[in-house]
């Protein structure tokens, strides 16, 4: 049997957000961005990330409590510009001669997969699972998974 490597996006091959992304949302949004990152921790985290609040349901959800009219390509855009690959993406081609590399993560899919493709093009081979419910005790969560072959 091929050995199994399981590897977080966040934080592992994606930088998570950083305090210049929330410097910027702050001038987008005129709102502090401690007051944005409490408002979001405690309000709508937990249903963003498990896909009971749409993608645009948080940019209308933002606009109502910051009291801006900003259009969503233009935060979605700002977000983009603040995720980079991790230097540990340049060893998952040598990693995948191993194993089965099984990238996951509970973030946005639609803010993560587009840094991806350069990972699924070197394997060419990908079964991707966005947005599968997961039973977990007491919730359902939604998770993206990336299935990568060598």
């Amino acid at each position: 049997m091929r050995t199994q490597l399981i590897l977080d996006v966040g934080g592992v091959i994606v930088t998570n957000f950083s305090t210049t992304y929330w410097v910027e949302i702050n001038q987008l949004y005129k709102t502090p961005f401690n007051t944005i990152k409490e408002l979001i921790k405690n309000e709508v985290r937990e249903a963003l990330w498990t896909g009971y609040m749409s993608e645009q349901e948080f940019w209308e959800w933002l606009n109502t409590h910051c009291k801006a009219a900003i259009e969503p390509n233009t935060a979605r855009g700002l977000l983009r510009k603040h995720l980079e690959l991790l230097p540990s993406v340049n060893y998952i081609s040598e990693w995948s001669q191993s194993a089965d590399i099984h990238l996951l993560s509970n973030h946005r899919h639609e803010w993560i997969f587009d840094l991806l493709e350069p990972i699924v093009n070197v394997n060419e081979k990908v079964d991707h699972c966005a947005n599968q419910k997961v039973d977990h005790p007491g919730k359902m969560k939604t998770t993206a998974m990336w299935l990568i072959f060598s």
